[in-house]
């Protein structure tokens, strides 16, 4: 009995697993920590178009240091059909082009993920919302963190999640934390040229043009999506 307990539970998360909207325009608020030999703080808000059927997402970025002294704020357009990563500074007119970040975000949650529990948001008469872990191993991640996954009963509509883990950097391990909420979702992307066309000013064929010293920000090395 207890074997068929076992196997009707598992037989229940699996098929609880599924996708949320593969055309959607979001906001995604976060609080990030992270240490670097020294803890440091931020708040970030990125809101954009995420394409998943074309395989290509832009949003902006606005990441603002917890003490109050500095802020930022990027354009971000990744395509993974063609492997590539842009982070722009409009401010400077300065450009990054990188290979894109791994994993792919994906409107999926992972086949691997383990169904954890169910809880409701604004009392029982609320929404309803489950709860997935999954992590990341190196080598065979670009991480090794711990996620938990939040995401709306029956529709798989995400609601927002935590990781924690730590990334190289520079052959360095670099531990962070990221604490975020999905906010503003919208099905379809009715103005994808806004979000998708890079600025006339970056050049397509350096890998960084302008100001560089804009780009060296912990917050991009780690994931904003997930």
């Amino acid at each position: 009995m207890k074997l068929l307990i076992f196997f009707a539970l598992v037989a229940l998360a699996s098929a609880r697993q599924c996708c949320g909207p593969r055309q959607i325009m979001a906001g995604n608020g976060a609080t990030v920590g992270i240490d670097n030999g020294s803890p440091e703080g931020y708040h970030t808000y990125a809101y954009g178009a995420f394409d998943y059927i074309n395989r290509r997402f832009g949003y902006t970025m606005y990441v603002n240091n917890v003490d109050g002294k500095s802020s930022h704020v990027y354009r971000v357009v990744q395509k993974y059909e063609e492997d590539t990563e842009w982070i722009i500074h409009e401010v400077t007119r300065s450009c990054l082009k990188r290979k894109a970040y791994q994993p792919e975000p994906s409107p999926c949650v992972p086949e691997r993920a383990d169904f954890s529990t169910t809880f409701f948001l604004g009392g029982a008469k609320g929404l309803e919302v489950d709860t997935w872990s999954y992590t990341y191993t190196s080598p065979k991640d670009p991480l090794d963190g711990v996620v938990a996954l939040n995401t709306v009963h029956g529709s798989c509509i995400p609601t927002g999640g935590s990781i924690f883990g730590k990334v190289n950097s520079g052959g360095q391990d670099v531990s962070f934390v990221i604490a975020s909420g999905v906010l503003n979702m919208t099905r379809s992307i009715p103005d994808p040229d806004r979000w998708f066309t890079l600025p006339s000013y970056c050049n397509q064929s350096v890998s960084v043009s302008g100001d560089s010293t804009v780009f060296d920000h912990e917050v991009l090395k780690l994931p904003i999506f997930f």
